[in-house]
């Protein structure tokens, strides 16, 4: 894990955003979606850590319109 990074879940959307390769950008792009909703479905995150979550999604949309990333599981989450 890249020492700047504060969560585990962090180096998989750094990983996403340093993939160049428009063929494997899909596939890092929802291995960081996994991980982050996995994080988010457990209770344990603190405040800071939820924000930082809900943040990456969102910049995961960015990232990648064309990945099917929806907001049902975010609201729900919330």
């Amino acid at each position: 894990m890249h020492p700047d990074l504060e969560y585990a879940w962090q180096q998989l959307l750094l990983n996403a955003f340093m993939e160049f390769n428009p063929v494997n950008l899909k596939s890092e792009a929802n291995k960081a979606e996994r991980a982050i909703r996995e994080r988010l479905s457990d209770p344990t995150p603190t405040l800071r850590e939820r924000t930082a979550l809900y943040d990456a999604l969102r910049a995961l949309r960015v990232l990648s319109p064309h990945c099917q990333h929806t907001d049902s599981h975010e609201s729900a989450d919330m």
